[in-house]
């Protein structure tokens, strides 16, 4: 063990949690046994983005990342005497900006061109107890941190879309026109929830309708390189499906509404509608889609926006 470490130790009391804007607090307890000639108590907050993917290249797969860092500030106690031996506190606070990115984590395993993607935010406090001398060890704790976002209030907009599809059984033979069309009051979707729309289906064709169901999907942009030609990667992906009971396709009538429910879950390691430096976007779609026998589904969606029950506040 490090005689230095014998002398002092050193105890960081600070929350683990924050959210963008607070007043970061806490105190550094030094209990000194043996006296120790120290110099200052250096306290550093930083908060760095990370991307992270595999490269595959013939037979070999490489590892490779950028980082980007977007916060950092230090706070030096300056200690002019030598310590001697007792408890000593040193109380440090830190104002966390506003528009701080969140601490969040993300990861694919493939991404447009790439693979095993990992994206992640993350922030540390390391606490340095700095000795005279440049032949002395320091003492050093580092700590993980988690920001979170405030509630936000989000104002819902309705969304709606439509869109017709020239139906060919087997893919080949003409059977006519099916359109699509649907409705939704809000485009702030709070996730766990059930989120009730509308469809309007007007089949002109003469394949039958054999099903439908609602998707949500998460459409992700990365961006790999902020050089060249095609730096953003792209992938889209599923995250809640349901099939309707067949009772509800008997129920359709063409051109009347009806009334769907879509019910959303609450699902662990989903990230809201979000962008940050490497994440160029992180966007969700519902969309509604209509199965027809021996031909492809006729698919409508409009974008939504995803937040989780505690991030959100009424406007």
């Amino acid at each position: 063990m490090d005689l230095f470490a014998r002398s002092v130790k050193m105890h960081v009391d600070v929350a683990r949690k924050w959210y963008t804007g607070d007043i970061l607090s806490g105190v550094v307890t030094l209990n000194v046994r043996k006296p120790v000639d120290a110099q200052e108590l250096a306290i550093t907050l930083t908060g760095t983005e990370h991307l992270k993917w595999d490269e595959i290249r013939g037979a070999h797969r490489f590892a490779t990342g950028q980082t980007h860092e977007h916060f950092s500030v230090d706070m030096h106690c300056e200690l002019l005497d030598a310590l001697t031996p007792g408890e000593s506190l040193h109380l440090f606070s830190f104002e966390l900006p506003k528009d701080l990115p969140a601490t969040f984590a993300y990861s694919s395993v493939v991404l447009g061109s790439m693979d095993s993607v990992r994206v992640n935010m993350d922030y540390e406090m390391t606490v340095k107890l700095v000795r005279k001398g440049l032949l002395h060890a320091n003492l050093v704790e580092t700590l993980p941190l988690i920001i979170k976002p405030n509630p936000q209030a989000m104002i819902p907009k309705p969304q709606a879309a439509s869109a017709s599809q020239l139906v060919r059984a087997f893919g080949l033979f003409k059977q006519g026109q099916c359109h699509v069309r649907m409705e939704l009051r809000s485009d702030v979707v709070v996730f766990p929830s059930d989120v009730v729309l509308t469809a309007i289906i007007d089949n002109e064709s003469k394949t039958s309708v054999s099903g439908i169901r609602c998707v949500l999907y998460e459409d992700m942009e990365v961006i790999q390189s902020r050089v060249g030609e095609h730096p953003i990667e792209k992938q889209t992906n599923i995250v809640v499906k349901h099939l309707f009971e067949k009772k509800i396709v008997d129920e359709i009538v063409n051109g009347k509404p009806i009334r769907l429910t879509f019910p959303i879950p609450g699902i662990k390691r989903l990230l809201p509608s979000m962008s940050s430096y490497f994440v160029h976007s992180l966007g969700f779609r519902i969309s509604v889609e209509v199965s027809l026998s021996m031909s492809r589904r006729v698919k409508v969606s409009v974008p939504v926006r995803l937040v989780q029950k505690d991030r959100a506040r009424p406007y």
